[in-house]
């Protein structure tokens, strides 16, 4: 079932998560009721060549300097490994054994912790220190940004609007948890793109949590494994876990994945997957079958909200180009509370803008007053506007949805009169812009004028 894309506002509350048997911390030893042995039990270490113990150690890392001093205590975690589907439990020290081959390894995130990917290349390695950095998400309900597609190539005329657009979409007083682009965030795959990606973005303020896409696994995902480490991960805050995937993996590998991954995650968290491409039937079926609340995907240039039988999907437009529907380029800000989605689309704006749309130039307007209506390019999270009659008191313009703020135009004598509408936006930048209005008299009535309220003035917005 396709939902139209959601220009404002979209609320869609989670189902109750159902999975096959509740837990706490997994136990290996165990089998589940669908008959699913864990995969810790079926030989795997035997049959890996060269596989040898690495002790991994997860720890609270305090003074930043990602190795685990005597006044940084241990935290309990679930180490995986991403050359096989493996999820095993440290102990109340945060530290296991396991023995495995060269690969790269990560630990699902803990709430409490900077999210995102924590990894390490285990390269012959006897020991590896996960260091996790303290972390309080903002106050109030967890928020995020979300977008797709940013493409980053030197041979794309829009490659550097890509810093000031993240910034832009990130900034919000509380800031966001994160910022994610989900997936193609380079062109070619080439290591050069990768670095281009990397320096767009070192300068955000909120965290940057990276997702493959197909045009980043040109090579197999060696370029990707060096810049960003797994392509599959998980991280919780609060309430709600977050998992990584990669598109590029075969469904059946896809199914295995969730399938293990989500054994021990409490049937009470809100359960949002991060990936590019959207996923095929089966795999919306096993993770609906799985508890899962939320997809979030790109890829398809496009900008909808799609209904998996309770499972929703939510795919998103490029952050830089417009849409293959004809959207203009954007992003989604994501509020979770409790078990309630609210998701707001924005458009990235090259420059901050500010007009009245009513009353309109060519507008008579009723001497009784009316509606003041702003089209305003601005952030509406942390932006005022007000309007002004004739150089009169401000009145004060409230945020209407989209790109319209609205007031109530006083009653006026007849004749000409101006309005100038002023915005403050979130970065403290200030915006004007004045029109002249005429107001008729009782006598005469409203004039024609424009054909709708909006921006534009008419079906052909000229």
């Amino acid at each position: 079932m396709l939902l139209p894309a959601e220009p404002v506002l979209v609320v869609l509350r989670a189902r109750a998560r159902t999975v096959p048997e509740a837990r706490g911390v997994w136990n290996h030893r165990r089998v589940n009721r669908l008959g699913l042995v864990p995969w810790a039990l079926v030989g795997v270490f035997a049959s890996v060549a060269e596989a040898r113990p690495i002790e991994f150690r997860v720890f609270d890392d305090v003074n930043g300097d990602g190795k685990q001093g005597n006044d940084e205590p241990g935290v309990p975690a679930i180490v995986s490994y991403s050359g096989m589907p493996l999820f095993v439990p440290t102990d109340a020290d945060g530290r296991v054994t396991l023995e495995v081959e060269n690969g790269i390894a990560w630990v699902r995130v803990p709430s409490g912790f900077r999210p995102g990917p924590v990894w390490a290349q285990l390269d012959g390695k006897s020991r590896i220190d996960f260091a996790l950095r303290r972390w309080a998400p903002p106050p109030g309900p967890l928020t995020f940004v979300a977008t797709s597609d940013s493409h980053s190539s030197f041979a794309h005329p829009f490659w550097s609007d890509l810093e000031p657009a993240a910034y832009a979409a990130t900034r919000a007083d509380p800031p966001p948890a994160f910022f994610t682009i989900l997936g193609d965030l380079t062109q070619n795959t080439t290591p050069a793109q990768f670095v281009l990606q990397d320096r767009l973005l070192a300068n955000l303020d909120v965290t940057y949590v990276p997702v493959p896409g197909n045009h980043d696994w040109y090579d197999g995902g060696k370029a990707w494994r060096v810049h960003y480490g797994p392509d599959n991960y998980s991280f919780d805050i609060g309430d709600v876990h977050f998992v990584v995937w990669n598109m590029m993996m075969r469904d059946e590998d896809t199914k295995a994945f969730f399938t293990n991954e989500l054994r021990d995650v409490a049937p009470e968290m809100t359960v949002v997957a991060m990936t590019h491409g959207p996923p095929s039937p089966a795999v919306v079926a096993k993770l609906r079958e799985l508890g899962v609340d939320y997809v979030l995907s790109g890829h398809t240039h496009t900008n909808r909200v799609v209904d998996h039988g309770g499972m929703i999907e939510l795919n998103h437009e490029p952050m830089l180009m417009g849409g293959l529907d004809f959207t203009p380029g954007g992003y989604r800000i994501i509020t979770i509370d409790r078990d309630v989605l609210t998701s707001e689309h924005r458009t990235t704006v090259g420059e901050p803008s500010i007009r009245s749309v009513a009353p309109a130039r060519r507008q008579c307007q009723p001497p009784g007053g009316g509606a003041i209506i702003a089209a305003t390019e601005i952030d509406p999270r942390g932006g005022t506007v007000t309007a002004r009659v004739d150089c009169g008191t401000p009145i004060a313009l409230s945020y209407g949805g989209g790109w319209s703020w609205r007031g109530t135009l006083p009653a006026l004598a007849p004749g000409e009169h101006s309005l100038t509408l002023d915005a403050i936006t979130s970065d403290g930048e200030r915006l004007s812009s004045t029109t002249g209005i005429e107001v008729c008299s009782a006598e005469t009535g409203t004039l024609a004028g424009i054909e709708w309220p909006q921006l534009g003035g008419n079906s052909a917005h000229t």
